[in-house]
């Protein structure tokens, strides 16, 4: 019975907890650009592609993080290794600017 009662909790917290990428983006869509870059940290690390090419704007654009393009475009070529075309794209601007 306890098994059963602990599988629920596991189940029903997965089920209705939202992806940290999605987190981050309503902190981004706050203006909390700090939180934003915690939780696009924590979705990147863990394998979300999205989390890894916001957190590459965020570093592009110097919100909530120090501007820094390198650092920004480690993060966009980690999208594309995820396999997120944007990630791509943004991995290739960024080289093509000489950064």
């Amino acid at each position: 019975m306890k098994r059963i009662l602990v599988l629920l909790v596991v189940l029903f917290s997965i089920g209705f907890s939202k992806d940290l990428t999605e987190l981050g983006n309503e902190a981004y869509d706050k203006g909390d650009y700090q939180k934003a870059a915690e939780l696009y940290q924590k979705a990147c690390d863990s394998g979300e592609a999205f989390g890894c090419t916001s957190l590459g704007f965020l570093y592009e654009n110097g919100q909530g993080v120090k501007q820094n393009f390198s650092t920004a475009k480690q993060y966009y070529g980690k999208a594309c290794d995820l396999g997120l075309r944007l990630g791509c794209g943004d991995y290739r601007r960024l080289n093509e600017k000489g950064y």
